[in-house]
């Protein structure tokens, strides 16, 4: 063998020896960095809620990202308080300081930002910095998981092995254990990135509590068997941060409900190659109506795209409504339907959503211990009202052993007059109730209420 020959093969080997190579452990210490554990408050009218999650380091400039179950979307954004993120065991002994930036309202991802990187940047890294990788059926993968304060935020590895990937309608892996805390990272052996953690499924179990059986579904909220394909993720990741936490662009066409077309009547109808959405109502005045979409109308494609087949039915549903959310507000949506034998394809135009829970104005009145809530589309659907006819407001708070709660208010109910004059607005329903409750000559605050579609007088004693 020539001796420059020989030289080069030495050199491989010595480049390939255990003492050179990475380590396992060396990978999990280094990419740890990239998880931290957020934890953060919600001031409610008389207490605070204690909330946290896992979030992901998304750059070098401090952005994070988390799941959507980590802040409730229900919540509006400046109940948020006093948000920190902890590192992998806490090397300062407090958290770094955290604005929340809003939701993406495609994915329901919450963005956030670490507002001093110059002291944070040390014990952090991007996850953006590491190559990306796919694993196939029967590879292993491992992950991070993360204890919360209380176990002084220990990062410990878990691993699997790919068992399957299903449209849902994100890309999403399973595996065949337990492989990362929902929101933090999953790898392939190498260290390459492979995906993000997402909550687990619920698993159906058999209980058995002495001679009583139970049929349970059991969810385990600290590690997750599923993750989002990094593909998907990192294509994803930071394309609708909000400029602010209420800022949105959510389309919206007026539709109240769909449902999957049944196996049966799809194989009757030929229709077994393809998803079909069932329309369940459309809302008058709204782009659907307006557009000429009708209640039972089968949509068969969205922008000459066939909706493809998904299961579960589930899932079907999820892909329609993403697909209007990935929609331009004033851009024409083309829906192709089937209505009887006739297929016509529909021009619809979004326009911006509804006001959200989260958007609703609220107002406190300490004096009776209750928050009025603004009525919002959501509240009509629910109670089979008519969308455009929002009137009155909401009860959305009672504080316990308050003259509210002494005069059987309850959250939830739909207060339409107070003391005696209808409330068509919020603004109106805030003012009608603060002038009941300055004029000294009345006891009482008499409330007309609607509960479970029946009607209520209520009265609430100011003192």
């Amino acid at each position: 063998m020539p001796i420059r020959s020989f030289l080069f093969l030495f050199l491989a080997c010595l480049a390939l020896s255990p003492a050179d190579a990475v380590t396992r452990e060396e990978l999990f210490l280094e990419r740890s960095k990239s998880v931290v554990f957020v934890e953060y408050y919600i001031q409610r009218e008389v207490d605070r809620q204690n909330s946290d999650g896992v979030a992901l380091v998304a750059s070098a400039d401090g952005l994070l990202i988390c799941l959507p179950n980590v802040f409730p979307d229900w919540v509006p954004p400046e109940k948020y308080r006093d948000i920190k993120a902890y590192p992998a065991e806490n090397p300062l002994g407090e958290g770094f300081e955290v604005t929340y930036l809003g939701q993406d309202w495609v994915n329901g991802w919450h963005y956030l930002k670490i507002d001093d990187m110059a002291l944070a940047g040390d014990y952090l890294k991007p996850i953006t910095d590491y190559e990306v990788g796919t694993a196939s059926i029967g590879e292993p993968v491992w992950g991070i998981c993360m204890t919360p304060g209380d176990l002084d935020y220990i990062t410990y590895y878990r691993e699997g092995k790919l068992s399957t990937v299903q449209p849902l309608p994100m890309d999403t892996a399973f595996v065949t254990d337990e492989v990362a805390v929902p929101g933090g990272p999953v790898f392939l052996e190498d260290g390459r990135f492979t995906g993000w953690a997402g909550r687990a499924l619920p698993m159906e179990r058999d209980m058995w509590i002495g001679s009583e059986f139970f049929r349970a579904n059991i969810r385990n909220p600290d590690e997750s068997h599923m993750y989002v394909l990094a593909d998907f993720f990192l294509n994803e990741l930071g394309a609708r941060i909000p400029g602010n936490p209420l800022e949105h662009k959510r389309p919206w066409i007026g539709i109240s409900g769909t449902q999957p077309l049944d196996k049966e009547t799809a194989r009757f109808m030929g229709l077994t190659d393809q998803g079909v959405v069932i329309v369940s109502e459309v809302l008058p005045e709204t782009p659907a109506d307006l557009a000429g979409l009708k209640d039972r109308d089968l949509i068969l494609a969205i922008n000459g795209k066939v909706i493809p087949r998904l299961k579960p039915d589930s899932v079907l549903q999820a892909y329609f409504e993403r697909e209007i959310l990935l929609s331009e507000i004033g851009e024409p949506l083309t829906l192709t339907v089937l209505r009887g034998d006739e297929k016509l394809d529909l021009e619809v135009l979004p326009r911006l959503s509804p006001t959200v829970m989260k958007e609703a104005k609220r107002e406190y009145f300490e004096t009776l211990g209750v928050t009025l809530r603004e009525f919002i589309t959501l509240d009509a659907l629910q109670r089979r009202e008519d969308h455009r006819d929002k009137k009155g407001a909401i009860v959305n708070f009672i504080r316990p052993n308050s003259p509210a709660a002494a005069g059987n208010l309850s959250p939830g109910d739909w207060v339409q007059e107070i003391g005696g004059v209808p409330v068509e607005t919020f603004e109106e329903a805030v003012a009608q109730l603060q002038a009941n409750l300055d004029d000294d000559s009345l006891e009482e605050v008499v409330l007309l209420v609607e509960r479970s579609n029946e009607t209520a007088v209520l009265r609430l004693r100011k003192n």
